[in-house]
């Protein structure tokens, strides 16, 4: 109804789950980094939580539309299901088939037997669960005994359970600890700030094709109080907001609609605003009194005066501020009849005029400039020479594609701050300005809540909430490859690479007095080693699997060889 007197294309505040309007605030790119991160790692539980109406399911599903082809889904909507049923569930997502009336076992096989063959292929399977709090204790557990499903090197299926609150109460009963034990990584998503709600309304606006603020300051203030920042009552009160305005043919929505919109919506009566008697009565006293003390206390009106002003013990050679001549005027009292001011007795208002600073270029501003840059062959340069190494442009464009160049491997990925602060490494950022477009960045260094960002040489330093507007995730870091003939070592490996392995961790054990190695030129992966793994591995705040992978190798080569390594955090 309202959309064309707007200008609109659309409705922008429907509260259907279409992707195309999330608004990527940080705390949405940290759950998008936890359900990314569920999907590509190797096995256990991720758990997202969230009051209602934070936008769960939309973040579920704008993750699903930017999956790689080679990932199967499986997604649960209604959880109120036995054990039978949801398996025939999955079954039915993945295009499994099964007998109709088929027991739970005839089900897990044909499941094993899907996931088998696909895995073969080099697919992936996921399980979003929807409304998880609603699973019954059964079902659960019925869950829980999915991630047996597994190859001798990684579980088949990776679970996400997406759940309101409750679903932590439900994972902490005792029957449930073997569940919670699994679960990898936990999010959860916080209703959005006054700053973010803001921007949340003006994204959804500019979505649907609004190219001018419809919402007042005030009103958006006035939006977020009422809503609690839920996503999906800024909707509902954005929605009736919009249609007040257009049934009062204003062009902008004040605060008066958003409160009459919120009394429709939440099904509050809207308060009228009225004035205490006690505020006029102050108000009254200051109209016939001030004329008075104008007259006969010429000091008094400078003391009201602006805030920038400070009292100060005169001199005789000390300057008098007069009154504002706003002031003067309001109060209609000429410049002549003001009575001169002893200086020797009285006290005087001297004018302090703050030094003017020049405010540094915001990261939106800096993206924006064509004099900085920001591509990425720059930055993979700048954190070359970081590392100590000066390379042509074309090693610089080969650097990831073959390591033994220069001796580094890079690893690209999503994550988060917490990764970052993990690696303690150097990294490059890629940024997105408001338009998509990629900006390269190398992070030099992060203290606190502030980082260092480095474009091509020219060094600045901004809170990672303000990058966090710009930065999605993606990050790129070079780190010393060891000597291996394949990428993981693990319990089923021999030969070369577990002598190596062991010769790392005697080096380790020798440094920090632990008990050393029996036999560091063994080729056997035995428990000994086994354990010492798990113990670094949780030392350096990994999964504690036993396999030593990329991010295992890459926390050994930090621990065994910390020269030269450009860090984050010193």
């Amino acid at each position: 109804m309202y959309t064309s007197y707007f200008g609109l294309s659309e409705i922008p505040f429907s509260i259907t789950p279409d992707p195309r309007y999330l608004y990527l605030s940080r705390r949405y790119r940290e759950a998008m980094a936890h359900l990314l991160f569920g999907i590509q790692e190797g096995g256990g539980f991720v758990q997202l939580t969230g009051e209602v109406g934070t936008g769960k399911t939309t973040l579920c599903r704008c993750v699903l539309e930017q999956l790689p082809e080679n990932i199967d889904v499986a997604l649960i909507l209604n959880p109120k299901v036995d054990e039978i049923e949801l398996l025939a569930a999955i079954c039915d997502e993945l295009n499994i088939n099964y007998l109709p009336h088929g027991s739970t076992k005839h089900l897990l096989d044909r499941l094993n037997a899907h996931l088998l063959e696909v895995h073969a292929q080099g697919r992936k399977t996921i399980l979003i669960v929807d409304e998880a709090q609603n699973l019954s204790t059964e079902v659960l557990e019925q869950i829980r005994l999915l991630t047996n499903l597994e190859t001798p090197k990684q579980k088949l299926l990776r679970i996400i359970l997406v759940g309101q609150p409750e679903l932590v109460n439900t994972l902490a009963r005792p029957g449930l600890r073997q569940l919670a034990q699994r679960i990898t990584a936990r999010y959860h998503l916080s209703p959005l700030a006054i700053t973010e709600t803001a921007q949340y309304v003006k994204h959804r606006l500019a979505v649907a094709g609004c190219s001018r603020a419809l919402f007042q300051d005030v009103a958006l203030r006035r939006v977020h109080k009422l809503s609690g920042g839920v996503p999906r009552l800024i909707n509902a009160i954005c929605d009736r907001a919009l249609l007040g305005a257009y049934s009062k043919n204003k062009v902008t929505v004040n605060a008066a609609i958003v409160k009459e919109a919120a009394a429709e919506v939440l099904g509050t009566q809207a308060k009228k605003f009225t004035i205490p008697t006690a505020v006029w009565a102050t108000a009254l006293l200051v109209v016939v009194v001030a004329p008075l003390l104008w007259k006969f206390s010429p000091i008094f009106i400078r003391f009201i005066d602006p805030p920038t002003k400070v009292v100060a013990e005169a001199k005789d050679s000390a300057e008098v501020a007069l009154a504002p001549t706003e002031t003067r005027d309001v109060l209609e009292t000429p410049r002549e009849e003001i009575p001169p001011i002893d200086s020797s007795s009285q006290l005087a208002i001297v004018t302090i005029q703050p030094e003017a600073q020049q405010e540094p270029p915001s990261l939106a501003e800096l993206l924006a400039d064509p004099d900085i840059v920001t591509d990425r062959f720059a930055a993979v340069r700048r954190l070359l020479e970081l590392w100590g190494l000066s390379l042509h442009l074309e090693q610089v464009k080969t650097v990831c594609q073959n390591s033994t160049t220069v001796g580094l491997g890079c690893l690209e990925e999503k994550g988060t701050w917490n990764n970052l602060r993990r690696y303690n490494r150097a990294a490059i950022l890629t940024l997105r300005d408001m338009t998509g477009s990629p900006h390269y960045t190398v992070l030099t260094a992060i203290d606190g809540e502030q980082a260092s960002l480095d474009f091509d040489g020219k060094v600045v330093s901004f809170p990672v909430a303000a990058i966090d507007r710009y930065w999605y995730g993606d990050y790129m870091m070079l780190w010393r490859p060891p000597p291996l003939t394949k990428q993981t070592v693990s319990s089923r490996s021999s030969g070369e690479d577990v002598v190596w392995l062991r010769q790392a961790m005697a080096l380790l054990t020798a440094n920090d007095g632990s008990a050393p190695i029996a036999d560091v030129e063994s080729p056997v992966f035995d428990d000994e080693l086994h354990q010492r793994i798990l113990e670094f591995q949780r030392s350096q705040a990994l999964e504690a699997d036993g396999i030593v992978g990329i991010e295992t190798l890459i926390q050994l080569n930090a621990a065994l060889n910390p020269d030269g390594i450009p860090r984050l955090i010193n």
